[in-house]
């Protein structure tokens, strides 16, 4: 199996090649002219998933080597935040109709205004992550934590992840909707780990 980067230098290569054919014979080439940045930029998410309180955002604190997320005994992410690696830092609020720039401050104290259709994209210039660079790391609300965002944001990324990361809490069992949520994935094909 090839690695991503290889496939994605083949495809960018490829694109270099059919965009001045294309041109030569007259057809039109704004289809591949816009699948170079998408190819560029491409992201494979991979969300966290678990119930609330499970230490997801301690992880990923951990993972970044910095208290960027809140950690709190009741559900403290109630929207997703989209974590990729990036030249310069840029935090921003994505609705469905608008984008809107946050600060890392609004995001540490969680100041900052959301809507049930939020999403917080986080480019970071984190070592950790620019070993990952083609990865989106994706703090998702916990299951079952009485949020109905929590359950929309989750299944908005089902069809587009990559994989799953399942993290529990050793200090408690396997909760049942964490097994239903995982009989739900199963449905779909996704890797969890």
């Amino acid at each position: 199996m090839k690695t991503f980067h290889t496939q994605q230098t083949e495809f960018l290569k490829l694109c270099s090649i059919l965009i001045p054919i294309s041109k030569k014979y007259d057809y039109s080439s704004t289809d591949l002219e816009a699948w170079v940045p998408e190819i560029e930029n491409y992201h494979a998410y991979v969300p966290l998933i678990g119930v609330y309180s499970s230490g997801k955002s301690s992880l990923l604190n951990t993972f970044l080597g910095s208290k960027v997320f809140k950690k709190e005994i009741t559900p403290c992410t109630d929207i997703p935040f989209e974590i990729s690696w990036g030249e310069n830092d840029k935090y921003e609020i994505r609705h469905s109709d608008s984008v809107q720039p946050v600060t890392l401050k609004e995001i540490q104290e969680g100041t900052y205004t959301a809507r049930p259709d939020s999403v917080i994209s986080m480019v970071m210039n984190n070592d950790n992550l620019e070993k990952y660079k083609n990865l989106a790391l994706v703090d998702l609300p916990g299951l079952n934590a009485g949020i109905d965002a929590h359950s929309k944001a989750i299944d908005f990324y089902i069809h587009k992840s990559a994989a799953y990361l399942l993290v529990i809490d050793p200090k408690t069992n396997l909760r049942k909707d964490l097994v239903d949520f995982l009989l739900e994935l199963s449905a779909f094909s996704v890797p969890v780990y």
